[in-house]
């Protein structure tokens, strides 16, 4: 309500205050429903979270495809990697790439960095598993290392 006005000894004051929000109703309770769970009947019986190898033996600097097989009994409802990149924790989203085999891209420097996966099935179950990684630097050719050898010289 804006512009309330107040009467004091017959002089008008205007005010621009906004009446405290209303806070909303209760959520009705329906039991095994809400608008995202589309399954039919009562929630499986389901706890164990997905079991997740991960497939990628190497990592070279730069852009890397890595994979993670996950298994579940349920459905998997995502797959992420997280990994530190330039200081920042960065996550990624796993695409299935058939079966039960997931695929992504992460982005790493030497000397070494830590992949954790996280897979969550449709349970709301969630499964972690994490793996070191050496880094290998880019194989440069001659006349990048030349070049870098003059770069060095003059700086």
């Amino acid at each position: 309500m804006f512009g309330a006005v107040v009467l004091l000894s017959s002089t008008i004051i205007q005010s621009n205050a906004q009446s405290p929000p209303v806070p909303p109703p209760p959520a009705a309770s329906i039991e095994y429903s809400n608008e995202e769970d589309v399954r039919e009947g009562p929630p499986s019986d389901n706890k164990y979270a997905p079991v997740i190898e991960i497939l990628t033996k190497e990592l070279v600097e730069g852009k890397n495809l890595i994979r993670a097989r996950v298994s579940d009994n349920s459905s998997i409802a995502f797959v992420k990697v997280s990994y530190a990149e330039g200081g920042f924790i960065t996550s990624s989203n796993l695409v299935l790439e058939g079966g039960t085999t997931y695929k992504g891209l992460v982005s790493v420097l030497p000397p070494s960095t830590v992949l954790v996966f996280e897979a969550v099935d449709a349970e709301g179950n969630s499964g972690q598993a994490s793996k070191w990684f050496s880094v290998s630097p880019i194989q440069k050719n001659v006349i990048d290392q030349f070049l870098g050898w003059l770069r060095s010289l003059f700086a």
